[in-house]
Protein backbone atom coordinates (compact mmCIF):
# COMPACT_ATOMS: atom_id res chain seq x y z
CA UNK A 1 0.00 0.00 0.00
CA UNK A 2 2.50 2.41 -0.55
CA UNK A 3 5.06 3.38 -3.30
CA UNK A 4 7.69 5.51 -4.10
CA UNK A 5 7.52 8.17 -7.54
CA UNK A 6 9.98 10.82 -7.36
CA UNK A 7 11.15 11.31 -10.98
CA UNK A 8 11.11 14.84 -11.97
CA UNK A 9 8.66 15.87 -14.53
CA UNK A 10 11.02 15.51 -17.40
CA UNK A 11 12.27 12.27 -16.51
CA UNK A 12 8.48 10.79 -16.41
CA UNK A 13 7.73 11.99 -19.74
CA UNK A 14 10.83 10.99 -21.13
CA UNK A 15 10.79 7.03 -19.76
CA UNK A 16 7.05 6.88 -20.39
CA UNK A 17 7.29 7.53 -23.85
CA UNK A 18 3.74 9.39 -23.96
CA UNK A 19 3.04 12.05 -26.35
CA UNK A 20 0.34 13.89 -24.08
CA UNK A 21 0.50 14.30 -20.14
CA UNK A 22 -2.89 15.29 -18.37
CA UNK A 23 -2.63 16.80 -14.97
CA UNK A 24 0.66 17.37 -15.14
CA UNK A 25 0.94 20.41 -12.37
CA UNK A 26 -0.69 18.30 -10.30
CA UNK A 27 2.24 15.54 -10.19
CA UNK A 28 4.30 15.68 -6.89
CA UNK A 29 7.44 13.65 -6.62
CA UNK A 30 7.31 11.72 -3.11
CA UNK A 31 9.32 9.08 -1.72
CA UNK A 32 5.92 8.00 0.70
CA UNK A 33 3.47 7.77 -1.78
CA UNK A 34 0.61 6.30 -0.01
CA UNK A 35 -3.59 6.45 -1.01
CA UNK A 36 -4.82 9.80 -1.66
CA UNK A 37 -1.65 10.68 -3.26
CA UNK A 38 -1.26 11.38 -6.84
CA UNK A 39 1.16 10.17 -9.20
CA UNK A 40 1.59 10.12 -12.92
CA UNK A 41 -0.52 6.68 -14.90
CA UNK A 42 -0.07 5.85 -18.10
CA UNK A 43 -3.28 3.95 -20.03
CA UNK A 44 -4.30 4.10 -23.91
CA UNK A 45 -5.87 7.67 -25.18
CA UNK A 46 -8.77 7.79 -27.76
CA UNK A 47 -6.10 7.52 -30.68
CA UNK A 48 -4.76 4.39 -29.73
CA UNK A 49 -1.65 6.21 -28.27
CA UNK A 50 -0.14 5.70 -25.10
CA UNK A 51 -1.45 9.07 -22.78
CA UNK A 52 0.07 10.28 -19.19
CA UNK A 53 -2.21 11.51 -16.36
CA UNK A 54 -2.01 12.24 -12.86
CA UNK A 55 -4.67 10.17 -10.74
CA UNK A 56 -5.04 9.29 -7.32
CA UNK A 57 -3.89 6.04 -5.81
CA UNK A 58 -6.93 4.02 -4.47
CA UNK A 59 -10.04 3.56 -6.36
CA UNK A 60 -13.00 5.59 -6.14
CA UNK A 61 -15.36 3.50 -7.93
CA UNK A 62 -17.97 5.32 -10.85
CA UNK A 63 -20.81 4.55 -8.86
CA UNK A 64 -19.56 6.15 -5.48
CA UNK A 65 -22.66 8.39 -4.04
CA UNK A 66 -21.80 12.16 -5.18
CA UNK A 67 -22.21 12.93 -1.02
CA UNK A 68 -19.89 9.69 -0.07
CA UNK A 69 -17.05 10.88 2.41
CA UNK A 70 -14.34 9.24 -0.17
CA UNK A 71 -12.18 6.42 1.03
CA UNK A 72 -8.54 5.82 -0.82
CA UNK A 73 -7.36 3.11 1.55
CA UNK A 74 -10.43 0.82 0.57
CA UNK A 75 -9.89 -0.08 -2.88
CA UNK A 76 -6.18 0.51 -2.97
CA UNK A 77 -5.17 -2.97 -4.18
CA UNK A 78 -7.44 -5.44 -6.03
CA UNK A 79 -6.60 -8.95 -6.14
CA UNK A 80 -5.78 -10.29 -9.73
CA UNK A 81 -7.26 -13.84 -9.08
CA UNK A 82 -10.74 -12.31 -8.61
CA UNK A 83 -11.02 -9.05 -10.29
CA UNK A 84 -12.88 -10.73 -13.30
CA UNK A 85 -15.60 -12.12 -10.99
CA UNK A 86 -15.70 -8.80 -8.73
CA UNK A 87 -18.48 -6.25 -10.41
CA UNK A 88 -16.41 -2.99 -9.12
CA UNK A 89 -13.49 -3.94 -11.18
CA UNK A 90 -14.36 -6.55 -13.87
CA UNK A 91 -16.31 -3.59 -15.38
CA UNK A 92 -12.86 -1.59 -15.70
CA UNK A 93 -10.82 -4.76 -16.90
CA UNK A 94 -11.92 -5.01 -20.60
CA UNK A 95 -11.52 -1.08 -21.12
CA UNK A 96 -10.12 1.05 -18.24
CA UNK A 97 -6.62 -0.61 -17.65
CA UNK A 98 -3.43 1.03 -17.14
CA UNK A 99 0.34 1.09 -15.41
CA UNK A 100 1.69 2.90 -12.69
CA UNK A 101 4.87 3.88 -12.95
CA UNK A 102 6.65 3.96 -9.80
CA UNK A 103 10.46 3.80 -8.45
CA UNK A 104 10.06 1.36 -5.87
CA UNK A 105 7.46 -0.12 -3.16
CA UNK A 106 7.72 -0.81 0.02
CA UNK A 107 6.35 -3.71 1.93
CA UNK A 108 6.72 -4.39 6.05
CA UNK A 109 8.10 -7.65 7.97
CA UNK A 110 7.24 -8.82 11.64
CA UNK A 111 10.38 -8.58 13.30
CA UNK A 112 11.29 -8.91 16.98
CA UNK A 113 11.16 -4.95 17.45
CA UNK A 114 8.22 -4.37 15.39
CA UNK A 115 7.35 -4.10 11.75
CA UNK A 116 10.51 -2.80 9.63
CA UNK A 117 9.96 -1.29 6.56
CA UNK A 118 12.04 -2.70 3.09
CA UNK A 119 12.03 -0.67 0.22
CA UNK A 120 12.12 -2.54 -3.09
CA UNK A 121 13.12 -1.37 -6.52
CA UNK A 122 14.03 -2.57 -9.84
CA UNK A 123 17.71 -4.82 -9.73
CA UNK A 124 18.46 -4.27 -13.64
CA UNK A 125 21.16 -1.81 -14.62
CA UNK A 126 21.08 1.61 -13.84
CA UNK A 127 19.98 4.21 -17.21
CA UNK A 128 18.91 7.60 -16.72
CA UNK A 129 20.10 10.77 -16.49
CA UNK A 130 19.45 10.72 -12.45
CA UNK A 131 21.28 7.82 -11.98
CA UNK A 132 18.48 5.75 -10.98
CA UNK A 133 17.18 2.14 -12.07
CA UNK A 134 14.64 1.68 -14.45
CA UNK A 135 11.02 2.27 -13.17
CA UNK A 136 8.39 -0.63 -12.62
CA UNK A 137 5.69 -0.70 -14.91
CA UNK A 138 2.60 -2.00 -12.24
CA UNK A 139 -0.48 -3.52 -13.55
CA UNK A 140 -3.39 -1.11 -12.70
CA UNK A 141 -7.23 -0.26 -13.20
CA UNK A 142 -8.65 2.74 -12.67
CA UNK A 143 -11.99 4.79 -13.02
CA UNK A 144 -13.88 8.25 -13.42
CA UNK A 145 -16.07 9.82 -10.74
CA UNK A 146 -17.98 12.80 -11.33
CA UNK A 147 -18.67 14.96 -7.93
CA UNK A 148 -21.66 16.70 -7.27
CA UNK A 149 -20.43 19.81 -8.62
CA UNK A 150 -19.51 17.75 -12.20
CA UNK A 151 -15.87 17.65 -11.36
CA UNK A 152 -13.90 14.47 -12.83
CA UNK A 153 -11.58 12.77 -9.99
CA UNK A 154 -9.32 9.70 -11.72
CA UNK A 155 -8.19 7.16 -9.61
CA UNK A 156 -6.54 3.67 -9.97
CA UNK A 157 -6.03 0.72 -7.91
CA UNK A 158 -3.22 -2.00 -8.17
CA UNK A 159 -3.14 -5.73 -8.79
CA UNK A 160 -1.54 -8.11 -6.73
CA UNK A 161 -0.59 -11.27 -7.07
CA UNK A 162 0.78 -14.15 -4.59
CA UNK A 163 4.78 -12.92 -4.08
CA UNK A 164 7.41 -14.88 -5.48
CA UNK A 165 9.41 -17.28 -3.57
CA UNK A 166 12.30 -15.47 -3.71
CA UNK A 167 10.13 -13.11 -1.22
CA UNK A 168 8.44 -15.37 0.70
CA UNK A 169 10.01 -14.28 3.47
CA UNK A 170 8.73 -10.46 3.41
CA UNK A 171 5.65 -10.83 2.74
CA UNK A 172 2.18 -12.69 1.57
CA UNK A 173 1.28 -10.48 -1.68
CA UNK A 174 3.02 -8.19 -4.49
CA UNK A 175 1.88 -5.44 -6.47
CA UNK A 176 2.24 -7.47 -10.22
CA UNK A 177 5.31 -5.87 -12.00
CA UNK A 178 4.78 -5.78 -15.93
CA UNK A 179 7.90 -6.45 -18.55
CA UNK A 180 7.93 -4.40 -21.90
CA UNK A 181 6.10 -6.59 -23.46
CA UNK A 182 3.47 -7.55 -20.96
CA UNK A 183 3.02 -3.96 -20.75
CA UNK A 184 2.02 -3.76 -23.92
CA UNK A 185 -0.72 -6.74 -23.92
CA UNK A 186 -1.71 -4.98 -20.97
CA UNK A 187 -2.11 -1.47 -22.03
CA UNK A 188 -3.73 -2.90 -25.74
CA UNK A 189 -7.31 -2.70 -24.47
CA UNK A 190 -8.72 -3.42 -28.17
CA UNK A 191 -6.43 -5.93 -29.44
CA UNK A 192 -6.11 -8.18 -26.03
CA UNK A 193 -8.81 -9.95 -24.06
CA UNK A 194 -8.93 -9.23 -20.61
CA UNK A 195 -8.18 -12.66 -19.69
CA UNK A 196 -5.06 -12.97 -21.88
CA UNK A 197 -3.79 -9.36 -20.03
CA UNK A 198 -4.03 -11.15 -16.80
CA UNK A 199 -2.46 -14.50 -18.14
CA UNK A 200 0.68 -11.78 -19.06
CA UNK A 201 0.63 -10.46 -15.73
CA UNK A 202 3.10 -12.49 -14.14
CA UNK A 203 4.72 -10.84 -11.59
CA UNK A 204 8.96 -10.63 -11.57
CA UNK A 205 11.57 -10.89 -8.88
CA UNK A 206 14.50 -8.90 -10.46
CA UNK A 207 14.50 -6.90 -7.95
CA UNK A 208 16.50 -5.57 -5.03
CA UNK A 209 15.73 -4.64 -1.44
CA UNK A 210 17.20 -3.27 1.83
CA UNK A 211 15.82 -2.02 5.21
CA UNK A 212 14.61 1.92 5.48
CA UNK A 213 14.05 3.70 8.51
CA UNK A 214 10.57 2.93 10.72
CA UNK A 215 9.69 6.51 10.83
CA UNK A 216 8.57 6.70 7.04
CA UNK A 217 5.72 4.10 8.21
CA UNK A 218 3.92 7.26 8.92
CA UNK A 219 1.71 8.18 6.12
CA UNK A 220 2.40 11.68 7.19
CA UNK A 221 6.24 11.41 6.68
CA UNK A 222 7.30 13.12 3.50
CA UNK A 223 10.66 13.28 3.57
CA UNK A 224 12.97 12.62 0.72
CA UNK A 225 15.02 10.24 2.80
CA UNK A 226 11.98 7.68 2.98
CA UNK A 227 14.22 4.90 0.81
CA UNK A 228 17.68 5.35 2.27
CA UNK A 229 18.97 2.24 3.57
CA UNK A 230 18.95 1.90 7.18
CA UNK A 231 20.83 -0.53 9.79
CA UNK A 232 19.02 -0.97 13.18
CA UNK A 233 21.03 0.24 16.15
CA UNK A 234 22.43 -3.06 18.18
CA UNK A 235 20.67 -3.62 21.13
CA UNK A 236 23.91 -3.81 23.35
CA UNK A 237 23.94 -0.35 22.02
CA UNK A 238 21.28 0.83 24.64
CA UNK A 239 23.30 -0.41 27.62
CA UNK A 240 26.37 1.07 26.79
CA UNK A 241 27.39 4.31 29.55
CA UNK A 242 25.92 7.67 27.98
CA UNK A 243 28.42 10.61 28.85
CA UNK A 244 26.55 13.88 29.38
CA UNK A 245 28.29 16.74 27.24
CA UNK A 246 30.90 18.53 29.00
CA UNK A 247 31.42 16.26 31.73
CA UNK A 248 35.14 15.23 32.32
CA UNK A 249 35.85 11.84 31.68
CA UNK A 250 37.46 11.13 34.84
CA UNK A 251 36.40 12.17 38.73
CA UNK A 252 38.21 14.19 40.98
CA UNK A 253 40.20 12.76 43.66
CA UNK A 254 38.55 13.51 46.54
CA UNK A 255 35.37 12.13 45.18
CA UNK A 256 37.10 9.31 43.92
CA UNK A 257 37.84 5.95 46.46
CA UNK A 258 41.11 4.84 45.92
CA UNK A 259 42.64 1.36 46.25
CA UNK A 260 42.21 0.96 50.13
CA UNK A 261 39.16 1.91 50.55
CA UNK A 262 39.78 5.40 51.61
CA UNK A 263 36.31 7.54 52.31
CA UNK A 264 34.80 9.76 49.84
CA UNK A 265 34.99 13.71 51.07
CA UNK A 266 30.96 13.29 51.08
CA UNK A 267 31.56 11.08 53.62
CA UNK A 268 32.02 13.74 56.22
CA UNK A 269 35.66 12.80 57.40
CA UNK A 270 38.39 13.32 54.88
CA UNK A 271 41.04 10.15 55.69
CA UNK A 272 44.60 10.89 53.85
CA UNK A 273 45.42 8.81 51.06
CA UNK A 274 48.61 7.52 52.72
CA UNK A 275 47.07 6.15 55.72
CA UNK A 276 46.39 2.35 55.49
CA UNK A 277 43.77 1.25 57.90
CA UNK A 278 42.81 -2.01 58.52
CA UNK A 279 40.14 -3.41 56.21
CA UNK A 280 37.35 -3.02 59.13
CA UNK A 281 37.36 1.11 58.61
CA UNK A 282 36.73 1.06 54.86
CA UNK A 283 33.13 2.60 54.55
CA UNK A 284 33.07 3.77 58.49
CA UNK A 285 32.86 7.74 59.59
CA UNK A 286 35.90 7.91 61.98
CA UNK A 287 35.60 10.26 64.62
CA UNK A 288 38.14 13.07 64.82
CA UNK A 289 39.28 11.99 68.08
CA UNK A 290 39.92 8.53 66.50
CA UNK A 291 41.38 9.59 63.32
CA UNK A 292 45.07 10.08 64.83
CA UNK A 293 45.06 6.66 66.10
CA UNK A 294 44.04 5.16 62.77
CA UNK A 295 46.98 6.99 60.87
CA UNK A 296 49.36 6.09 63.19
CA UNK A 297 48.49 2.03 63.40
CA UNK A 298 48.68 2.73 59.42
CA UNK A 299 52.04 3.46 59.66
CA UNK A 300 52.57 -0.12 61.73
CA UNK A 301 52.49 0.36 65.17
CA UNK A 302 56.19 2.11 65.40
CA UNK A 303 54.50 5.63 66.33
CA UNK A 304 52.23 5.87 68.96
CA UNK A 305 50.30 9.05 70.29
CA UNK A 306 52.45 11.07 72.60
CA UNK A 307 49.74 13.29 74.60
CA UNK A 308 50.40 12.69 78.22
CA UNK A 309 53.98 11.82 78.46
CA UNK A 310 56.45 13.38 80.65
CA UNK A 311 59.58 12.53 79.87
CA UNK A 312 58.94 8.53 81.81
CA UNK A 313 59.07 5.51 80.62
CA UNK A 314 57.03 5.17 77.45
CA UNK A 315 53.61 3.03 77.58
CA UNK A 316 54.04 1.36 74.39
CA UNK A 317 51.51 -1.74 75.28
CA UNK A 318 47.82 -1.40 75.43
CA UNK A 319 45.76 -2.52 78.35
CA UNK A 320 45.09 -5.94 78.27
CA UNK A 321 41.72 -6.61 77.73
CA UNK A 322 40.92 -8.22 81.49
CA UNK A 323 42.68 -5.03 82.72
CA UNK A 324 40.51 -2.18 79.86
CA UNK A 325 37.78 -3.40 82.18
CA UNK A 326 38.70 -1.54 84.64
CA UNK A 327 40.64 0.72 82.94
CA UNK A 328 38.23 1.71 79.88
CA UNK A 329 35.29 4.29 81.70
CA UNK A 330 36.77 7.92 81.14
CA UNK A 331 39.46 8.48 78.43
CA UNK A 332 41.86 11.31 80.96
CA UNK A 333 45.13 10.97 80.28
CA UNK A 334 48.33 8.75 80.63
CA UNK A 335 47.83 4.98 79.72
CA UNK A 336 45.84 6.42 76.09
CA UNK A 337 47.35 7.46 73.00
CA UNK A 338 43.62 9.15 72.68
CA UNK A 339 43.37 10.64 75.78
CA UNK A 340 41.20 14.21 75.37
CA UNK A 341 43.01 15.64 78.81
CA UNK A 342 46.37 15.73 80.51
CA UNK A 343 47.11 14.55 83.46
CA UNK A 344 47.69 17.64 86.11
CA UNK A 345 51.64 16.30 86.20
CA UNK A 346 52.01 16.19 82.59
CA UNK A 347 50.48 19.95 82.93
CA UNK A 348 52.94 21.33 85.01
CA UNK A 349 55.81 19.93 83.41
CA UNK A 350 55.54 21.15 80.35
CA UNK A 351 54.13 18.17 78.48
CA UNK A 352 52.31 18.89 74.74
CA UNK A 353 48.43 18.33 75.18
CA UNK A 354 46.03 16.62 72.23
CA UNK A 355 44.47 19.69 70.77
CA UNK A 356 40.60 20.40 71.23
CA UNK A 357 38.16 18.73 69.20
CA UNK A 358 36.65 21.32 66.59
CA UNK A 359 33.26 20.78 67.94
CA UNK A 360 33.51 19.27 71.70
CA UNK A 361 31.25 16.21 72.27
CA UNK A 362 30.02 15.26 75.73
CA UNK A 363 31.93 12.35 76.83
CA UNK A 364 29.44 9.10 77.43
CA UNK A 365 30.53 6.38 79.93
CA UNK A 366 32.03 3.53 78.06
CA UNK A 367 30.58 -0.30 78.25
CA UNK A 368 32.58 -1.85 80.64
CA UNK A 369 32.34 -5.19 78.57
CA UNK A 370 33.66 -3.27 75.22
CA UNK A 371 36.95 -2.87 74.14
CA UNK A 372 39.07 0.33 73.17
CA UNK A 373 39.98 1.06 70.08
CA UNK A 374 44.06 1.36 71.28
CA UNK A 375 43.33 -1.94 72.60
CA UNK A 376 43.37 -3.05 68.56
CA UNK A 377 46.42 -1.28 68.13
CA UNK A 378 49.16 -2.22 71.41
CA UNK A 379 51.47 -4.72 71.62
CA UNK A 380 50.53 -8.16 73.59
CA UNK A 381 50.92 -7.99 77.11
CA UNK A 382 54.57 -9.56 78.38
Amino acid sequence: GRTRMARSPAEVERLAGAYRWTGRERYRPTSNLCPGRQSPVVHRGPGGANELTTMHFGLIPSFTAKDEKLDFWRLANARSESVAQLPTFSRCLARRRCCVLIDGFYEWHAEHMGKQPFYQSSNEPEEGKEGEPPLLWLAGLYDTWVDAEGKELQSYTLLTADIAPQLGWLHTRMPVILGPAAAERWLDVVGTAPEAALCSANPTCNLRWHKVHPRMSKAQYAGDDAHIPYSPPEITSFFKAQTKPGAKADASAENKAGPTGTAKESVGVKVEASAKLPSFYCGTELRPTEKADAASAGSGGAKRADEGHTGGPRQDAAPSPKRAKAADPPRSGGGSGSAHKASPKAASSGARTAPPSASPKKATPADPKQRSIASFFGSKPN
